[in-house]
C-alpha cells in the first residue's frame, strides 16, 4: 500500500512540478512563474519528495535538519550578512552583465541601493524567524537556515540574467543551496566565526559605495562651479525645455481641436511659434542629440553603429551647449526624466556641472531587490496597480530645477529640462484629475506588435491628451514660479520636443519606426523678453538642430573670447526676425531628418515598419518633403497642401524634377562635413 501511494505521489508531484515550470512555454498562466504556478509548483515539489522518501527509505529530514541549532542573536547576524552578500553579488552581476554588452546606460545608485534593500528583505526573514527561535531554541538548525537564505541569494543574483530561463535559475539555485549549506553545516562553528569577521566588511563595502555614488555628485559640481570664468555682466539665463514625444498636431497652438496647452498658448504669445519646426530624427536620442550638438545623427554616431541599442554614446568631439556656456561663466544643470536615452551615460552630460538623470528614492530603493521587485510586480499585476516605479512626473522635474535654482543667484544659468510625461505608457498621476475621453485604456503602453482598433486607438489618443494637459498645466506652474521669483524676464525660454508619436497614420503606431509628420513635426516656441518679438508666428520648415547656434546668437556670445568654438552648425533662427539676415550658405537651413539602424539591426523592429528596410534619410525644401528607405525606394509628399502626408507623389511625372533635385540634395547633406 506505501508503495503504490508513494509512487501516486511521485507521478502526481512530478506532473504539477513539470506543468507549472513550463506552463508560460505553452501559454497557459503568468509567464515567468505566475502566482498559482507556483503554488502548483511548490505542491508538487512536496509531493514529489514524500513520495521519494516513502518509496526509497530517504533519511532527507536527518540531513535537512543538519547541525547545530542557531540562536536569536546567530540568527539575525546570519540574516544580515546573507542580505548585504545578495546585494553585492547583485552588484557584481548587473557590472558584470553590463560591462560584457558593452551598455552606457548605468543607475550606479543601484549598487549601494541593492545591499540595503536586500538587507531590509534578509532582517525581515530573520526577525519572523527569532519568535520561534525564542520559543523552541532547538527548532531551526544552521542547515536548514543556511539552506534557505543559499537558495534566496543564488536566485536573486540569477534574476540579473533575463536571458536565462527560470527553471533553470530555479534548479541551479537549490543545487548550490544544498551543496553549500551541506558544507556550512559540517562546519558550524567556523561559519559563525566568518561572518562575524566579514559582515564588517560586507557593511565598509556598502557603505562605501553609496557615500562615492551620492558624493560624487557633489563634489564635481563643487569642482565645476569653483573652475568657471566670470561672466559677462548682465548675461541672459537659458532654459531648454524638452517635452518629450510631443508631436505639435496635438497642440492647441498648432490647430488641435481639443484645448490641450493652454498654458504653452499663452507662452507662445510672449515670443515667436515656429509652425513648423522639424526634428532630425524620429527618437530620443538622436533628436536630443543634435538639439544640444547642432549636429546631424549620423555626424554624431559611427557609420554602423546602431544607437538603438542602448549601447552607443553620441561622438565625444562634438561640443555641447553646455560645455560653451561653462566657458563663459554660466552655472549648469540638466534634469531628465527619460533615462531610458538622455542618461549621462550617453554623453548628454559634457559641460554640466549638475546633471540629474538617475535619482535614488525609497520607491527604487525597495525595487532594486531583484527578488522584491519581482514580487511587487506581481503584486501590482494582480491587483491592477498600474504604478512606474522610477518614473519622474513633471512635478519631480520642477521641483529638482527650481531647487538648484535657489541655490545660487550670482551666475547666470542653463537649464536642460527634459520631461517624460508624454511618453508611452500614458498613466497620469493620481492627483491630476482627467480631461479628456471617458476613461483610460486598460494597457497605457503602446505595443509593438498588436493590431489596435480605431476604438483603442481613440482611447489611446485621450490619454495621450490627458499627458498633454498634464504636462502643460505643469509648464505653467514652471513659469509662474520662475515668474514671480524676478527671473523670467531675464531668461531665453525655448520649449520644443525631441519627436512626436503616431497614432494608426500610415497604419503605423509608435515612434522611431517612420519619417513622417507626426514623428518630425513638434511644436517650438522661443521667447526672450526685449531681442525676441512678442506674438509672431514662422511658417518656414525649420530645424532644431539650430538651436545651439540660436542660443549662442541670443547671448551675443564672442567667439574670440573663449578657448572653445562657440559657432555651431546651422544658422540661428533669429533670422527670422531680424533686418540684417543674411543669405544661407551651402547646407546652411536645411531641415533633414534620419533614423540610423546600424550593421546589427534590433530584434524588435517589426516587419512592418518602414524603418525595417534599413536607415532611413528625408529633407524638406521647397514645400516638398522627400523620404528615402533604406532599400532605395522613396516616397514624395507636398508638406504645404497635404500636412499629414497621405499622398505619395514619387511616381508622378509632374512632380520627377523636384524628386531628383532633392534626391541629389540629399545626397550631397550625407556627404558634406
Amino acid at each position: 500500500m506505501k508503495n503504490i501511494l508513494a509512487i501516486f505521489l511521485i507521478v502526481c508531484g512530478g506532473l504539477a512540478f513539470a506543468f507549472a515550470a513550463t506552463a508560460d512555454l505553452m501559454n497557459i498562466g503568468h509567464p515567468g512563474l505566475g502566482t498559482s504556478q507556483l503554488i502548483l509548483g511548490a505542491a508538487g515539489l512536496v509531493a514529489l519528495v514524500i513520495g521519494l522518501t516513502i518509496r526509497f527509505r530517504l533519511d532527507w529530514h536527518k540531513k535537512l535538519f543538519a547541525g547545530a541549532a542557531v540562536s536569536a542573536k546567530q540568527l539575525l547576524m546570519i540574516a544580515i550578512w546573507f542580505g548585504l552578500l545578495t546585494g553585492l553579488l547583485e552588484g557584481v552581476a548587473l557590472l558584470a552583465r553590463n560591462m560584457v554588452l558593452g551598455m552606457v546606460n548605468w543607475n550606479v545608485h543601484l549598487f549601494w541601493m541593492k545591499p540595503v534593500s536586500n538587507l531590509m528583505l534578509f532582517g525581515l526573514l530573520g526577525a519572523i524567524l527569532v519568535p520561534v527561535v525564542w520559543r523552541w531554541p532547538k527548532a531551526l538548525p544552521i542547515r536548514a537556515l543556511t539552506l534557505g537564505f543559499i537558495f534566496l541569494a543564488c536566485y536573486a543574483t540569477f534574476l540579473q540574467f533575463k536571458e536565462v530561463h527560470y527553471a533553470a535559475r530555479m534548479l541551479l539555485s537549490i543545487g548550490v543551496a544544498v551543496q553549500l549549506s551541506l558544507i556550512i553545516a559540517a562546519r558550524a562553528d567556523g561559519f559563525h566565526i566568518f561572518v562575524r569577521r566579514t559582515l564588517p566588511l560586507f557593511v565598509a563595502a556598502a557603505a562605501f559605495i553609496g557615500t562615492w555614488a551620492i558624493g560624487r555628485d557633489f563634489v564635481s559640481e563643487s569642482r565645476a562651479i569653483a573652475s568657471l570664468p566670470a561672466a559677462k555682466p548682465g548675461a541672459a539665463n537659458v532654459l531648454l525645455i524638452s517635452l518629450d514625444t510631443l508631436r505639435a498636431e496635438n497642440v492647441s497652438s498648432y490647430g488641435y481641436k481639443r484645448p490641450t496647452t493652454p498654458r504653452m498658448d499663452e507662452f507662445a504669445e510672449t515670443g515667436v511659434c515656429f509652425e513648423r519646426a522639424i526634428s532630425t530624427s524620429p527618437w530620443t536620442l538622436p533628436g536630443h542629440a543634435s538639439m544640444v550638438t547642432g549636429f546631424f545623427p549620423h555626424e554624431l554616431f559611427a557609420k554602423g553603429s546602431t544607437p538603438l541599442n542602448a549601447k552607443t554614446a553620441f561622438n565625444g568631439n562634438c561640443i555641447t551647449l553646455a560645455e560653451v556656456l561653462s566657458e563663459h561663466g554660466y552655472r549648469t544643470g540638466g534634469f531628465v526624466a527619460n533615462t531610458n536615452y538622455c542618461a549621462r551615460g550617453y554623453g548628454f552630460a559634457r559641460g554640466f556641472s549638475h546633471y540629474e538623470d538617475y535619482v535614488p528614492s525609497f520607491e527604487v530603493l525597495i525595487n532594486s531587490s531583484n527578488i522584491l521587485s519581482e514580487i511587487l510586480r506581481k503584486y501590482r499585476a494582480k491587483t491592477g496597480d498600474k504604478t512606474l516605479v522610477g518614473r519622474k512626473h513633471a512635478s519631480d522635474v520642477n521641483r529638482s530645477f527650481l531647487n538648484w535654482v535657489e541655490r545660487d543667484d550670482q551666475r547666470p544659468f542653463f537649464a536642460f529640462l527634459n520631461y517624460f510625461d508624454v511618453h508611452d505608457p500614458y498613466i497620469l498621476p493620481s492627483s491630476f484629475k482627467q480631461r479628456f475621453g471617458s476613461k483610460m485604456p486598460e494597457d497605457a503602453y503602446i505595443r509593438h506588435k498588436r493590431k489596435y482598433s480605431k476604438t483603442e486607438i481613440n482611447e489611446l489618443l485621450d490619454a495621450y491628451d490627458n499627458c498633454i494637459a498634464y504636462l502643460d498645466d505643469q509648464i505653467g506652474i514652471l513659469l509662474d514660479e520662475l515668474e514671480s521669483r524676478g527671473i523670467l524676464d531675464d531668461t531665453v525660454v525655448i520649449i520644443t520636443s525631441d519627436h512626436g508619436e503616431q497614432f494608426g497614420e500610415h497604419d503605423l503606431m509608435y515612434h522611431f519606426n517612420s519619417l513622417y509628420p507626426q514623428l518630425l513635426h513638434v511644436p517650438l516656441f522661443i521667447s526672450y523678453p526685449g531681442t525676441v518679438p512678442s506674438g509672431r508666428r514662422v511658417t518656414d520648415a525649420v530645424t532644431l538642430r539650430e538651436i545651439p547656434q540660436t542660443i549662442v546668437d541670443l547671448l551675443a556670445i564672442d567667439a574670440e573670447s573663449s578657448d572653445q568654438n562657440t559657432s555651431f552648425p546651422g544658422r540661428s533662427l533669429a533670422r527670422y526676425w531680424k533686418t540684417e539676415a543674411t543669405e544661407p550658405t551651402k547646407n546652411e537651413g536645411v531641415v533633414f531628418s534620419e533614423v540610423i539602424i546600424g550593421d546589427k539591426g534590433s530584434s524588435w523592429i517589426s516587419p512592418s515598419w518602414p524603418v525595417y528596410k534599413g536607415s532611413m534619410k528625408s529633407l524638406m525644401r521647397e514645400g516638398f518633403h522627400y523620404i528615402q528607405y533604406g532599400d532605395g525606394s522613396d516616397e514624395l509628399f507636398d508638406f504645404m497642401n497635404d500636412p499629414f502626408e497621405e499622398n505619395d507623389l514619387s511616381d508622378s511625372d509632374e512632380h520627377r524634377k523636384i524628386l531628383e533635385r532633392l534626391k541629389t540634395d540629399l545626397e550631397s547633406i550625407q556627404t558634406s562635413k
